[in-house]
């Protein structure tokens, strides 16, 4: 991890991990600023969004109508997420809630979808945690990683 010279902008990792799997990647180097103010500023969104035909079954939904958002005879079921810079890494993300869950639905490299289902309030938390560490512009991690004061 490390920032610019003028200390506005902290680069490192970010990658969701899903049953012991980093995606987008080891190695994946971005902007950790950016990406998690569009976290951050998503949330309400994500929140807010309405679901249409909430908790389809898995097998039933149809990613490339989901993809194709410039074509308003298609009725959208999940929140499209992109995740800022992650999606340069072939990172592609949906999301829907249903009751007290998040359905995260990811993408890889253009590989088939999958799901992981997780607490709102879990979430919530992650959420929380990033826009602290936004709002400090990560010291706490440059310090600890560093041994900085």
């Amino acid at each position: 991890m490390c920032q610019s010279e003028d200390k506005d902008f902290t680069y490192g990792t970010f990658n969701f991990w899903i049953d012991e799997i980093p995606y987008p990647g080891s190695g994946v180097n971005i902007t950790l600023n950016s990406t998690a103010w569009s976290f951050i500023q998503n949330y309400e969104r994500i929140l807010n969004y309405e679901y249409d035909g909430s908790n389809i079954p898995f097998e039933q939904i149809n990613f490339e109508d989901e993809d194709n958002y410039h074509d308003d005879n298609i009725k959208h079921h999940l929140f499209d997420w992109t995740a800022c810079e992650l999606s340069d890494y072939g990172l592609r993300t949906k999301l829907e809630i249903v009751g007290d869950t998040l359905r995260f639905f990811y993408s890889q490299n253009e590989g088939s979808w999958k799901l992981k289902e997780i607490p709102l309030a879990y979430y919530e938390s992650i959420i929380k945690k990033l826009d602290k560490l936004h709002k400090e512009n990560f010291k706490s991690l440059l310090d600890d990683r560093f041994n900085n004061d």
